[in-house]
């Protein structure tokens, strides 16, 4: 699955976003909505990090990496 795929294919990327990011909850899935960026933001805010952070967590996340 390339990473425009992931995006295209929300509601099983979902699952995947809430595995990875226990801290996410299923309304803050609904709000980012697919939206890569409101998925940073998300990060950000939940876990209380830097977004050039999160950016890599998501990058690594999107290549399939742990």
């Amino acid at each position: 699955m390339t990473n425009g795929d992931i995006w295209r294919n929300w509601p099983n990327a979902r699952g995947d976003i809430q595995r990875r990011w226990t801290q996410l909850t299923a309304n803050d899935l609904d709000m980012i909505g697919g939206d890569r960026e409101r998925l940073v933001v998300r990060i950000v805010d939940r876990y209380g990090i830097a977004k050039e952070w999160a950016e890599k967590q998501v990058i690594q996340w999107e290549s399939g990496e742990s």
